[in-house]
């Protein structure tokens, strides 16, 4: 096998890895929470949704929060308390994961250094969608019964997140979270159209 189809092969192994990549805050809560590569998931759905409303191309939101983490790989997600001690090189991580990696490698550096820069209707949907995914792993952990998300320091830092998205659709979602009548995280199961609503269920 030549040296250069091998570093393509091991630049997907590494990839994968991001499934078992933990984000900083699960030292914190105490509970599961999703890792680098399911945070990428939702991500990319809630920035499309986002691009869409604000007139920006969804296809450039999604490949843009696709790569928005990934310097997490070899890189660490730290949180508030640890980045006083550590300092992470996440722009070198990445580029040392996509090295070597041609034609894909530098687009995934502008897609990345986009990110960073904010400039763009996509860009600030991607931080925005990056804000919003943690709230809404925070209402579901709430919905489970973990009393993090219901502790007063906690739901100060969700209102400050509010103050920090750039779209107004952004907003709007976050407002929508937290509202009374918000739905929990197991109604699109129980109240869209299944065999539950139609009675079928179990027979």
């Amino acid at each position: 096998m030549g040296q250069k189809l091998h570093r393509i092969l091991s630049f997907f192994y590494e990839i994968g890895t991001a499934r078992r990549r933990p984000r900083a805050w699960e030292q914190a809560i105490g509970a599961p929470m999703a890792n680098v590569a399911e945070h990428t998931m939702r991500t990319q759905v809630l920035a499309a949704y986002l691009a869409v409303q604000e007139g920006g191309d969804p296809k450039q939101a999604i490949w843009i929060a696709l790569w928005h983490d990934a310097g997490e790989i070899r890189g660490a997600d730290a949180t508030p308390h640890q980045k006083p001690y550590v300092e992470v090189h996440e722009a070198k991580a990445l580029a040392a994961t996509i090295k070597g990696v041609d034609g894909l490698g530098p687009l995934i550096e502008t897609a990345y250094t986009t990110y960073k820069a904010r400039q763009s209707i996509e860009a600030q949907c991607v931080k925005d969608a990056d804000i919003l995914d943690t709230v809404i792993e925070l209402m579901e952990a709430k919905a489970n019964g973990h009393g993090y998300p219901q502790h007063p320091l906690v739901a100060e830092q969700i209102r400050i997140k509010r103050e920090r998205y750039f779209t107004a659709t952004a907003r709007t979602l976050h407002d929508a979270l937290m509202a009374e009548d918000a739905p929990s995280p197991w109604d699109w199961f129980l109240l869209s159209e299944s065999s539950f609503q139609d009675g079928t269920y179990g027979r």
